[in-house]
């Protein structure tokens, strides 16, 4: 059946889970809409072994204030995996980091700055759209050729972008306002 649960505050993902029938497993994933629209949750501790955020995992957590993923394995990060997370102002990436999907952190209009990691190969279409306070973006040490469409569209604070000479092309309303 289905259940509802209202979760709000800190929540702990931990490493690992066990099923009904004492059956431990490790979390790599966090799925598709997993928490979506949960309004209350203030942030996450995610665990060491996470590899992927699924599509939508977080959409419109509108209290996250900060997401600190460092101290995982991450590889990906799915479509709008955290759009609208508006008051969501600092991120923190693996270097394991390889793929951000599209519009994964659009909306997120408290942020500030972002520092991608080294190892990103690629960004979906309008990852950063209207995130109206961004100042600095750092993506200088990833190996990208080039900046998807609308990557950074109505981001109109936007002061500073550290790109990498490996960027040949820059899509469609990249940094429209």
């Amino acid at each position: 059946g289905k259940y509802t649960t209202k979760l709000e505050g800190e929540i702990n993902i931990p490493e690992q889970v066990v099923n009904e029938d004492g059956v431990e497993f490790v979390v790599k994933g966090i799925g598709n809409q997993a928490f979506y629209m949960c309004e209350d949750i203030s942030g996450v501790t995610f665990p060491g072994t996470l590899e992927k955020i699924g599509e939508y995992a977080f959409k419109q957590c509108t209290s996250f204030t900060g997401i600190d993923l460092s101290l995982s394995v991450l590889r990906s990060i799915g479509n709008q995996a955290f759009l609208n997370c508006t008051a969501l102002s600092s991120i923190t990436l693996p270097a394991s980091l390889q793929s951000i999907g599209k519009e994964c952190f659009a909306g997120c209009s408290s942020l500030t700055g972002i520092t991608l990691p080294q190892k990103l190969e690629s960004m979906g279409e309008g990852c950063f759209s209207h995130c109206i306070s961004l100042t600095e973006v750092d993506i200088k040490e990833c190996p990208l050729e080039s900046l998807p469409p609308y990557t950074f569209d109505h981001c109109t604070k936007l002061l500073s972008i550290q790109a990498p000479n490996t960027i040949t092309e820059i899509g469609e309303g990249a940094f429209y306002y």
